[in-house]
Formats: structure tokens, C-alpha cells, sequence
């Protein structure tokens, strides 16, 4: 996927010399099709009648890597699983030794740059080797000054520089690629990546504009602001003003409420306000379920309400994953609770939470899930505010008997009653909360 304005480094798998072109057409009808293996021995054969040329350098070099690949994955498509066996007897004094020598003798300072890239690119990752595949980086650099070589440089220095641990001047290659380089992809890769800039302001610096050419200009900034760590409210009050995407602004302004919602509460909230009015906000695809905790919490069911409606689709289940086994659906619950507490249609919304309660399973023993303290707590607040304590109450009455009855069963069992791990004793710590939310119910308020 394109992610730049326009341009593309060289890259290591990449040749500067099309195949399209003429020289590359009459090299490749030279060779079998039918196979890698045959190519590549044909190429070893001419490779010194062709030393010097361009696009026979790019072709070996490239069929080099294919072989290279295939005996890493141990098949690709052909007939017979291509193997590392199979490269060295291709290949004897193995694949860099060919290819610095086609590097040296090729006259073409563009291809001699990215056969030095590709091989600069094994060491990095087939060795493991970031100093000597910063060495041959710098060879690369000094055959070509074209702009597409620098870039495809920079962007493997850049690499390697994080793999040594030399993250200073892994952040000094990163601007340079940002700064220098703003027309290629290259530039918005290296700014997807926070960690690649000293922080916000710098990151602003060199991508703040830039991200505005790439493909998704959002992107960038996402990474960066979730790179932000905790405590450092200065940097997202700077990003929040150096006009961020549109569909990252919700994002800014709630993890600065979060910064702040231990020293300023009221600013906490009116920031998580701003962002969930934002137009842009439902698009985040958040789990808001904290945030819409917090907010049922002080009573402000019309944003709990939204938040939950704005998260994204999912099962909002809770119990067993075996097919057919009873669920909770916390999900609805909530948001009927959430519309009884708002006025909105309360009878009919009551009648949602009650039928969402009685489906519980006939096994007392595995019902937990469904009557668990949080879930009751609310059928209390909502039959006040639905003006149904009656209802609820002789339906708590009629759950507290079941579970008589199944502490009745469960004494006649060979199992100590008075071991606290056992079901009876569970059933029996149910019956008693039931009868406290019973009597709570019968309270005057």
C-alpha cells in the first residue's frame, strides 16, 4: 500500500533497471523457464562474459535472493523443496561473495548501490549483523548519490541502528529521512513510528506537516499519541493544538482527561465531553467501558448511555463459550438500565431487563455469571426509578427460593455443609444477598 506522496526508495529486493527494458528482455530470453535451478547455473556460467553489465548484476542478483528465500521456506512452488543444499551447490563460495563481486564489477553505480543494499539487508537480518551491515551501507551511499538510493539507505541504517541499540542516531537518521526526504514513502513509515523521534515536539517538527501527504494521514499521528506515556500531559496539550487530523482529535482529548482526571476532575470530564460529541469520535473503535462506568457512576447515564451504544460491535456476553449454555447479555442489559434511569420508555425498558434475568440457566450452580452483585445493584436502582420495587422484589423472592430449594438438595448430599468451598455453602451466600436486596427493596427511600 502506497503511503507516501509520490516517490519510492530503492530497495533491497528492488533493481534500478526495469524488465521492460530492452537489455534485461534479450538476457532473460537466454533462459529456461522450467526452472530456478537451471537459471541460476546458466547465470553462473555467462557471468564472465557478462562481468560489467548492468542488468545481468541485477538479474543474478536478483534470482540469488529468489533461491535464497525458497531455501529459508523449503519449497516456493517448485517441484522438488528448494533447500540450503541446494543454494551451495548453486552457489559455492555462497551469496555475498557473488554479490560484492558483481558489485565491484558492475559499471552502473545505481545497480552496484542496491546489490550493496541486498546484501547489507542478509547481514541485518540473516546474520544478525548490524555493524557490518552498517559497513557496506556506507559503500552503498558512496557508489550512488542518487535520491532513491539515499532513501533506500537511510531507511536500512535506520533499521540497523535500532537493532545495535544506538538509538541516537537511529532519531538523527529518522529526521533526515522526515526532513530531507518528505516526498518519498519512506518518510511516512519512519513517522508512523514514535519512537523513532525525542518525543512529541520533535515528532512534530519533522512529521506534524508531512503526515498530511501521506496516504492515511491519520496514521501517524494515532501512533504518536499513543505513544505519549502516562504523565506527560504538556506533550498532548501540544499536539491537541498543532492541528491534528480530524480523526484523531476525540483520541487527544480523551487520554488528556485521563492525564488529568486525579488533579482536575471537572476539566477531566469536560474534555471527555468534547470528545465523544466529536464527529469523529464513534470511528475510534474504543472499549469505552471504564469511561462509560465512570460516568453511570456520577449519574450521567445520557453519556454512559452513548458510550455504550458508540463501542464496537461484539458479543457483550458474559458465561459459558459452550454452544447452547446460557449467556448474560451484559451488552442489553445496560442499555435498557441505562434509558430506564433517563425516562426514556421506562416501562417497556424495565421489561427488557426483567426478561434478560429470567433466561438465567436452570443450574444454579454455574448461575453466577448472571446474578452477580453489579448486575443486581442496578435491578434495584432501576425498579426505583421505574417505580417497580414490588415487581422486583417478589421476583428476587421467587429467585431466593430456588435457591432454597437447592441448598434442600444439596444438604442431603454426602458433601460437608459446612465446608466453605462447597456448593451448598455458595447457594447459601446467594440466598442471603437476595434477601438483603429484598429487604432493601422494601425501605423506605
Amino acid at each position: 500500500m502506497r503511503r507516501g506522496a509520490s516517490e519510492a526508495a530503492l530497495t533491497p529486493d528492488s533493481c534500478p533497471i526495469g524488465p521492460d527494458s530492452p537489455e534485461m528482455e534479450r538476457l532473460t530470453a537466454q533462459l529456461d523457464e522450467s526452472s530456478l535451478r537451471i537459471q541460476l547455473e546458466q547465470l553462473r556460467k555467462m557471468e564472465r562474459e557478462q562481468k560489467g553489465s548492468p542488468a545481468f548484476a541485477c538479474l543474478y542478483n536478483s534470482l540469488l535472493l529468489s533461491a535464497r528465500h525458497l531455501a529459508r521456506r523449503g519449497s516456493g512452488g517448485e517441484v522438488v523443496p528448494f533447500t540450503a543444499e541446494d543454494v551451495a551447490a548453486l552457489c559455492p563460495e555462497g551469496i555475498e561473495t557473488v554479490q560484492l563481486r558483481l558489485a565491484a564489477s558492475v559499471s552502473d553505480r545505481d545497480v552496484r548501490a542496491s546489490i550493496l543494499l541486498s546484501a547489507a539487508d542478509w547481514r541485518l537480518r540473516g546474520t544478525a549483523d548490524p555493524d557490518s551491515a552498517l559497513e557496506l551501507l556506507a559503500e552503498a551511499e558512496t557508489a550512488s548519490k542518487s535520491p532513491r538510493v539515499r532513501v533506500g539507505v537511510l531507511q536500512l541504517r535506520l533499521r540497523a541502528l535500532w537493532t545495535a541499540h544506538r538509538q541516537d542516531e537511529g532519531r538523527r537518521v529518522a529526521w533526515a529521512l522526515a526532513t530531507e526526504f518528505p516526498r518519498y514513502s519512506a518518510a511516512c513509515e519512519t513517522c508512523e513510528h514514535p519512537a523513532n523521534f525525542d518525543g512529541p515536539t520533535q515528532w512534530l517538527a519533522a512529521c506534524g506537516k508531512l503526515t498530511s501527504q501521506c496516504f492515511e494521514p491519520a496514521r501517524s499521528w494515532t501512533s504518536e499519541v499513543y505513544g505519549v506515556p502516562r504523565g506527560s500531559r504538556a506533550a498532548l496539550e501540544v499536539l491537541l493544538h498543532d492541528d491534528p487530523p480530524d480523526e484523531v482529535v476525540p483520541l487527544i482529548l480523551l487520554r488528556l482527561g485521563d492525564e488529568v482526571l486525579d488533579t482536575n476532575p471537572t476539566r477531566s470530564r469536560e474534555l471527555e465531553q468534547q470528545a465523544i460529541h466529536h464527529p469523529q469520535f464513534p470511528g475510534l473503535s474504543l472499549d469505552q467501558r471504564e469511561r462509560e462506568s465512570r460516568a453511570a457512576q456520577r449519574g450521567d447515564f445520557e453519556t454512559a448511555l452513548f458510550l455504550a451504544l458508540a463501542s464496537p460491535s461484539g458479543p457483550g456476553t458474559f458465561g459459558s463459550c459452550i454452544p447452547e449454555e446460557k449467556v448474560f447479555r451484559d451488552r442489553d442489559f445496560r442499555n435498557a438500565y441505562y434509558k430506564v434511569r433517563l425516562g426514556i420508555d421506562p416501562s417497556n425498558q424495565w421489561q427488557v431487563l426483567m426478561d434478560l434475568l429470567s433466561d438465567g440457566p436452570h443450574d444454579l450452580e454455574s448461575a453466577g455469571f448472571f446474578y452477580r452483585t453489579e448486575i443486581l445493584d442496578l435491578l434495584v436502582q432501576a425498579a426505583r426509578a421505574a417505580h417497580k420495587e414490588p415487581e422486583a422484589a417478589a421476583w428476587l423472592e421467587a429467585l431466593r427460593r430456588r435457591y432454597q430449594e437447592a441448598q434442600s438438595q444439596a444438604a442431603a448430599s454426602p458433601i460437608r455443609t459446612d465446608d466453605t468451598t462447597s456448593p451448598a455453602h455458595a447457594l447459601r451466600k446467594m440466598e442471603l444477598m437476595l434477601g438483603g436486596y429484598i429487604r432493601e427493596l422494601g425501605a423506605p427511600r
